[in-house]
C-alpha cells in the first residue's frame, strides 16, 4: 500500500497481492476503513473495474493467501518462511 512507516521495514509482499499492492485510491481500500476503523489516505478515484479486479485477486484467484506456497524470484523458500526467518533474526539480536 501507500502508507509511510517509520523505521526499519522488511517487506515480504507478493507483487500482485491485492491488499499490499493496491494504490491508495483503489476502491478496495475502503474495506480496510471498515475493518480497522482507520481512514486510508485518499488519492483520487479509480475506475470501478480496478476495484473489481482487485476483489477478484483477493476472493477468487487466491493471490492474498499464496504466501505459504510461493517463493520470490530466485529464492527456494516461501514468502512465509522468509518472513519467519526475518522475525527470528530480529528476535535474536
Amino acid at each position: 500500500g501507500e502508507r509511510w512507516v517509520p523505521g526499519n521495514v522488511r517487506s515480504f509482499a507478493i507483487p500482485d497481492d491485492p491488499i499490499t499492492a493496491l494504490p491508495g485510491s483503489n476502491p478496495m481500500r475502503y474495506i480496510s476503513d471498515v475493518v480497522t476503523g482507520r481512514r486510508q489516505p485518499f488519492g483520487g478515484l479509480w475506475p470501478v473495474g480496478a476495484g473489481g479486479s482487485a476483489l477478484w485477486r483477493y476472493l477468487g484467484s487466491g493471490r492474498h493467501v499464496a504466501y505459504n506456497r510461493e517463493s520470490p524470484a530466485g529464492e527456494t523458500r516461501t514468502y512465509l518462511e522468509l518472513a519467519r526467518v526475518s522475525v527470528q533474526e530480529m528476535l535474536d539480536k
